[in-house]
């Protein structure tokens, strides 16, 4: 169509009127060969490229929802009184408001700059540093030690943590899920891959106050921060950074095998497209 045309046009400066003809027609034949296939829940499951995109979708919602984010926000007012911060609490949840809109409405420049994969990655390890001195602070308290000299530690660390999270994972691990399942089960997708989600969300509420019950407030933080550590190294060999990728390429990357008939991994670099290679 005329709008595809333009916007490929727009993609592709600089490249010949064959090239982004080719292209075009390229990208509709591969999305009319998608839109044919049946639009059933058996799909997600049908082919090699679906299956990738469902688990590193749930991967990436578990870890978002994981990441402590539903407790912090739902008890910071709480948060800070335990730990003994000397600012009004509700001072605090005003800054972290508009901390979270500052920060979040930078992602979208972050992303366009570097891709998918560097925001995640930098924004799992600055929340595992974050709440791991977070949790620290609770455990110092719980020994005895009076920390009332160090009220900056808690809110510098959750602030840190709210910049951090609005960086990456609050606005690119929505975008990634949205762009991983071809159209004819993207609906399918999204929905189950937001069901389980919303599971992890409430599963992560109940056992941070399982665990605070049973060895310490301290090991409730440290819990999101034990899983903030392990998004690192799957946003890093799982996550794609589909960023400025087209459906067809990102349908194809999907779909290489990561492991060679002699059960060796597949070299990054044949693994992934170019454009690929060059953000990881």
């Amino acid at each position: 169509s005329e709008s595809a045309h333009q916007t490929v046009t727009w993609l592709r400066r600089g490249a010949t009127k064959e090239a982004i003809q080719a292209e075009v027609d390229t990208m509709q034949k591969a999305v009319e060969e998608i839109k044919a296939n049946k639009k059933s829940f058996r799909a997600l499951f049908s082919t090699r490229a679906s299956i990738r995109a469902l688990y590193i979708s749930c991967g990436l919602l578990f870890f978002l929802q994981m990441s402590g984010i539903p407790v912090i926000m739902s008890i910071t007012e709480s948060l800070f009184i335990l730990a003994r911060v000397n600012i009004s609490t509700k001072l605090c949840t005003l800054i972290f408001g508009g901390l979270m809109l500052t920060v979040g409405l930078l992602g979208p420049a972050v992303t366009r700059r570097f891709g998918f994969k560097t925001p995640l990655t930098i924004s799992a390890f600055g929340m595992f540093l974050s709440l791991s001195v977070f949790g620290g602070h609770f455990y110092m308290i719980s020994l005895g030690y009076d920390m009332s000299d160090y009220s900056l530690v808690p809110l510098s660390s959750l602030v840190a943590y709210i910049s951090f999270f609005s960086l990456g994972f609050s606005n690119s691990a929505f975008a990634v899920v949205g762009e991983l399942f071809a159209p004819n089960i993207k609906a399918l997708g999204t929905s189950l891959t937001n069901c389980i989600g919303f599971a992890c969300a409430l599963l992560s509420i109940q056992l941070y106050y399982v665990i605070k019950s049973t060895f310490g407030i301290h090991f409730g933080i440290w819990s999101f921060a034990l899983t903030n550590a392990l998004a690192v190294p799957f946003t890093i060999f799982f996550v794609p950074n589909t960023s400025g990728m087209s459906l067809l390429e990102i349908q194809e990357m999907l779909n290489k095998p990561w492991f060679d008939k002699k059960n060796k991994v597949v070299p990054i670099e044949e693994r992934y497209t170019m454009r690929e290679v060059c953000y990881i």
